[in-house]
This record gives C-alpha cells, structure tokens and sequence, in this order.
C-alpha cells in the first residue's frame, strides 16, 4: 500500500509539472465560448462536474476532494468572496480544463451553499418582502435544478458532497424532478443536438453524453470521537484499500461507509431514480465499485481559523495599500 500511495504521488508531480508548462490557464465560467487553444475537436475529454452542500468556511468550494486526487488546487476559495455566480439567478457554474490530463471539470454553486446563500440575502431582500421566504426560496431552488440538469447532461461522472456524514434524502426529490425534466425535454433537446456538426447519433437520441455514474463524498466533522479516533489508531486508509470490499479488517469509518452505501442504494432503488436500465435513469451507480467516500478530518480543507486569519490579513493589507496611495 505504501508503495502504491508513492507510485500515486509521483504521478500526480510529473502530471502537475506538465501542466505548469501549459500554455493557457484554463479557467473559465459557464455559458462561455472560450475554447482551448490546442483542442482540435477530435480529442476526447471526460467531463467531472461538482454539486451539493457546503459549509460557510469553505466559501462554496466543494473541490477538496477532487484536488486532493489531483495533487493541485483547481477552484479557488474566499470567505467574503466566494466562488464567481450570477447574482440574477444566484448560481455560478466554473470549470477548468486540464489539457494534460483531457479533462474537463465543472463546479456548480447555489442556493445549497451557505455563503452563497447569505451573500443573495441582500439582492432579494425585495423579493423576500413582497413575495415571502417560501416564493424566494422556491425560486432560487428552480435556478439550481435548472443548472443541475446541464451538468447531469453533459458529465460523464459528477461528484455529490455532503458536509456531514448523513444523506440528506431530500436529493431523492430533487433527482425524480430531474429524471422527470429531463424525460419530457428530450425530443427539444434532440432537435437542437442534430443542428450540431459533429455530434454521435446516441447523443441526439439520448439528449446527453451517457448516462453519468454518481460518487458520495461525506465529511466526518461530525462524527462521534470514538470512530474517529478509532479510525486514526488503525493501518492508514489509502485509495488502494478504500476500493476493495473485501478488507480484512474494516475500519469503523469504513462500515459507516458501507452502510451509507446500502442506504442510499435502497433509496434510489426504491424511489425508482435508478434502474437496471441505467440509459433510462438520470444516472447509475459504479458497479461492483465503492461510490461513498468519508473525508478524513486531515484531509479536509483549511480549518475556519486559518481561513479567517488569511482573509482578515488580506483585508487589511489592501486597505493599507489603499490608504497609502
């Protein structure tokens, strides 16, 4: 295991050297019309998208996860100015491209993210006073179930953080409305792909890429001292171990995974928003494949007071410099 975790280190260094000799950033938001330099039309890419909940110290950056595999940071974050989003809509959809690696990835922040949500406090204060919480709320909802349904349409793997160790179930109702959308769209959709040059007779037929497979990061903030500490006393958990079921002997944070697992497999089974036909779902799970991930307390992402120290520096710094000049 240990040689695995340095043969995966290496690989991350050499792939990030090469991408610090790239020739473009490849930072951009959504909807865009920038387009790579050296992309050809013919390359492939895999498109990895982001979605769900976070705290108010991460600054609506869910990436920690996705850049820990990467070896880089790739969405920058800020506890006063969190990631880019449309004030109109309240909902910001960044990506980034890695010309190295061919891939595409998507992070999508909205009204589930708490720092978003009290930064749009004060553009609908308006809308709260004439129409209610439960119209502004609902309208808010509509934007980001708008914007998941691109990202379910054009991903090949999408990525759903949660910021404690518990599903929230009500994604359920979230993934049937989509599943619903998306269904009765389609023929729309499907006029509009077959104007496109280029694009595979499946993707006009199905409306989107593939059917997306769908992966479970928790965060164990919240779980009790006893699993984690636990946890920590055992053989360190790699990615190698993580992906076998058939450990010798599972740690506690891995049977809270496990059982996560069957959780939320009888939940979409059940509620029917995924099938033994995964082309006919909204998306499919991994099979015979871990799709849960609890992120270790060391693994997360800066602490709130390290966070908050560094922006309460920077913020002094530019108003010194702006008192200066």
């Amino acid at each position: 295991l240990s040689e695995a975790s340095v043969a995966l280190k290496n690989y991350n260094n050499k792939m990030n050297n090469m991408e610090a000799g790239a020739s473009h950033h490849g930072h951009f938001t959504l909807p865009t019309s920038w387009s790579p330099q050296d992309f050809t039309g013919k390359q492939r890419v895999v498109v990895v998208a982001i979605f769900g909940k976070s705290t108010m110290d991460s600054g609506g950056c869910k990436a920690t996860a996705l850049e820990l595999m990467v070896g880089r940071k790739i969405f920058q974050r800020n506890m006063i100015q969190p990631l880019s989003i449309d004030f109109d809509t309240m909902i910001g959809v960044e990506g980034y491209y890695n010309p190295v690696r061919r891939t595409i990835y998507l992070h999508l922040t909205g009204a589930y993210d708490t720092s978003t949500l009290i930064s749009s406090l004060e553009a609908m204060h308006q809308q709260l006073q004439d129409k209610g919480f439960l119209m502004a709320w609902s309208s808010l909802k509509l934007g980001y179930a708008r914007s998941l349904l691109v990202l379910f349409s054009v991903s090949h793997l999408l990525l759903l953080c949660h910021p404690t160790h518990v599903f929230d179930i009500s994604y359920i109702h979230l993934f049937r409305t989509l599943d619903a959308i998306r269904s009765k769209a389609q023929n729309c959709l499907a006029e509009v792909l077959r104007q496109v040059p280029g694009i595979s007779k499946d993707w006009v037929s199905f409306g989107r890429l593939c059917s997306p497979r769908v992966l479970f990061i928790f965060s164990s903030r919240l779980l009790p001292i006893q699993i984690t500490s636990h946890d920590n006393a055992s053989v360190q958990r790699t990615t190698v171990n993580r992906t076998s079921r058939n450990s010798t002997v599972p740690s506690p944070l891995r049977n809270l995974e496990l059982a996560l697992e069957d959780q939320i497999y009888r939940l979409l089974r059940k509620s029917r928003v995924i099938t033994n036909i995964s082309a006919n779902s909204l998306f499919a799970l991994p099979n015979n494949q871990a799709y849960v991930y609890i992120m270790e307390e060391n693994q997360e992402e800066i602490p709130a007071s390290s966070l908050i120290n560094n922006t309460l520096h920077k913020l002094c710094s530019s108003q010194a410099d702006s008192r200066i000049k």
